[in-house]
């Protein structure tokens, strides 16, 4: 009788630990796979635009006057990249829609950019969901 009895205990805590490690397995993969990065602002000048040969612009370097973080005002004079995907969006100040095509160096911007980043060897990217060309004053 006490073998069985051990051996439903040890049945029981093992479904509960496995229950568990599949449970919070679940909730990680869907808090990562279903919220997104946080977002940060920033606004800077067009330094370099990168054009493959097909014409498609892929990335950007923008030095940055200063970034929006969480409400906070970060100064900056740092270089950093931006780079482009299908889903962002392009715009001027007054709403008309752009392509990346448009985007040229020494254009003031306002850079919706995500708060995570890439580190190459030398240099720091964003991955960015929305340009905003800033009329110059």
């Amino acid at each position: 009788m006490k073998k069985s009895r051990r051996r439903l205990v040890f049945g029981i805590l093992a479904f509960l630990v496995f229950a568990g490690a599949v449970g919070a397995g679940g909730y990680y993969w869907y808090w990562f796979r279903n919220v997104p990065a946080e977002k940060q602002v920033f606004y800077g000048v067009i330094d370099k635009v990168y054009v493959r040969d097909d014409g498609t612009v892929t990335a950007l370097d923008a030095t940055k006057s200063k970034v929006i973080r969480k409400g906070i005002t970060y100064p900056s004079t740092e270089a950093v990249g931006v780079l482009l995907q299908d889903e962002t969006k392009f715009r001027t100040q007054n709403g008309k829609k752009l392509t990346a095509a448009d985007l040229k160096a020494g254009q003031q911007i306002k850079a919706t950019v995500s708060d995570s980043v890439i580190y190459e060897p030398y240099d720091t990217h964003w991955h960015c969901y929305k340009i905003v060309v800033l009329d110059p004053e």
